[in-house]
């Protein structure tokens, strides 16, 4: 899972993290954006993403129709939608209000999630790797709020979080930390503090060494 606002791709000196994750023969990804960026990082290393958005009509989320991934195919889902169908995103605050409810609802009932089995089958089978997230953001509220009782089932997960500034206090920033590693190792996340390209590089470092 990853999540950036950005829609244009980072400066050539910086290193992409759609780059770096095209290069793992991962199946699924799934993401909160709303631009193209994985799969065009897919297709420049010689994958051919299919790409599936979730779609948000009348205040109801439906799912989109997606073939099981392969290496080769793998599934690109934006969780809120997708630029190219500006209408149906999921962007306002009520919006994420509409999407949370629909994904609360139904698995409190027990029916099917307004999800392709192939993505359920992702998060609840598979370790997450979640990417440039903060506590403050809509898009990882929502998520946690309604994939958590899933996230439970999952082998042990991880999630690279930022952490706010704040106001340079150091030593409340650090309690912060310590409460957020304490708080997702309850549901069998460990946590990266940092950066997506802060990541990449320690993975590319450890991986050389290796």
């Amino acid at each position: 899972m990853e999540h950036y606002l950005a829609e244009a791709p980072p400066p050539a000196d910086v290193l992409d993290p759609h780059v770096e994750l095209s290069r793992f023969p991962i199946k699924t990804f799934l993401t909160t954006n709303y631009d193209n960026l994985m799969a065009e990082a897919l297709r420049g290393v010689a994958r051919d993403p299919q790409v599936a958005a979730s779609r948000l009509v009348l205040g109801r989320s439906y799912a989109s129709e997606v073939v099981d991934p392969t290496p080769g195919r793998p599934l690109v889902y934006h969780l809120h939608g997708n630029w190219d169908n500006p209408d149906e995103i999921v962007l306002t605050d009520d919006d994420f209000i509409d999407y949370q409810h629909g994904m609360v609802s139904a698995a409190a009932s027990g029916e099917p999630m307004p999800l392709p089995e192939q993505v359920v089958d992702a998060i609840t089978g598979s370790p997450l790797l979640m990417i440039g997230y903060s506590l403050q953001d809509w898009a990882f509220r929502v998520l946690y709020s309604s994939l958590l009782s899933k996230l439970r089932r999952t082998r042990r997960s991880i999630s690279v979080q930022l952490v706010t500034t704040l106001n340079g206090n150091a030593d409340a920033e650090e309690r912060a930390t310590k409460y957020l590693k304490q708080y997702l190792d309850g549901w069998n996340i460990s946590i990266f503090i940092g950066s997506g390209e802060r990541f990449f590089h320690e993975l590319r470092t450890r991986m050389g060494a290796s």
